[in-house]
């Protein structure tokens, strides 16, 4: 069988549900589940949106389970005879010590974002895609499956990678709204780019990769800009501080505030921005 990782002096499949905590609806060993959460809110920070998380531990059951139960034998007796790799043999299950976790979201997509996203990530929080070397075993490889190895999680990188991949703040846009307010050429020195690099700096993030999230085929998908089109963001955004500008000038205001005009038309541009970390 594929290597589980066993605690507590426990059997697969036989962990009492009280010793376990709930992440997503499903049940995790305690150290295991506090990493998963961490996981779970990187992976919420970068795309947009949560990971779906379709089975966690998963009970031994008994042999009488009728196919499709939610336990380990409930499982095998729905596929041992149609899909053999599908479920391990009751009380051979990486999930059988809570320690296992199967994703969707585009992470069960061998190749997705989601699933590279996953794959380099996962096991900064001690979370590795198992999954992926299943055929070596003898079953069919599982994308979607990770499972958490006790002591390989990195705090330093995982909370790192959490606070690079945080959305920009109100007060982040007030921030480059007032730096390229107060700059007085923009033609010479620092440009608008190093202003991004700069504002970067002040929210301790990490790289000047931009991404923002998109719909295609009507689902939030992750669509990933390199550090090239920074320069093109900045351009945008510099466009609509002069048109804003230029409205100012044509209307002479009107006795708005020219700072909150500019400020709207530069939180527009960066609207649904993050920056991310490569």
């Amino acid at each position: 069988m594929a290597k589980t990782y066993p605690w507590g002096g426990f059997k697969d499949g036989c962990i009492p549900e009280s010793l376990l905590t709930t992440v997503r609806g499903e049940l995790f060993e305690r150290e295991a589940a506090g990493w998963l959460t961490q996981l779970e809110q990187a992976f919420q920070a970068h795309f947009g949106y949560q990971a779906v998380i379709i089975q966690g531990y998963r009970a031994l059951g008994s042999p009488s389970d009728k196919p499709g139960t939610p336990t380990q034998w409930g499982l095998y007796n729905q596929y041992h005879s149609t899909d053999p790799t599908r479920a391990a043999y009751p009380g051979t299950s990486n999930h059988g010590f809570a320690r296992a976790a199967d994703f969707g979201s585009g992470v069960d997509q061998m190749g997705s974002q989601q699933k590279d996203w996953m794959n380099a990530n996962a096991p900064l929080f001690g979370w590795h895609p198992t999954g992926d070397d299943f055929p070596k075993y003898g079953w069919r490889a599982e994308p979607w499956h990770f499972d958490y190895i006790p002591g390989t999680a990195n705090p330093t990188a995982s909370a790192a990678l959490l606070e690079a991949d945080m959305p920009l703040t109100e007060a982040d846009f007030k921030a480059l709204t007032n730096y390229i307010l107060n700059y007085p050429a923009y033609d010479n020195g620092p440009t608008v780019s190093e202003a991004i690099k700069q504002l970067v700096g002040r929210v301790s993030v990490i790289g000047d990769t931009v991404q923002r999230p998109v719909l295609r085929d009507g689902k939030q998908v992750a669509q990933i800009q390199d550090n090239a089109d920074t320069g093109t963001l900045a351009r945008e955004i510099l466009a609509a501080v002069k048109t804003a500008q230029a409205a100012l000038n044509a209307t002479g205001a009107g006795g708005a505030d020219p700072t909150a005009i500019i400020e709207a038309a530069v939180t527009k541009a960066l609207s649904n921005l993050r920056i991310v970390a490569e």
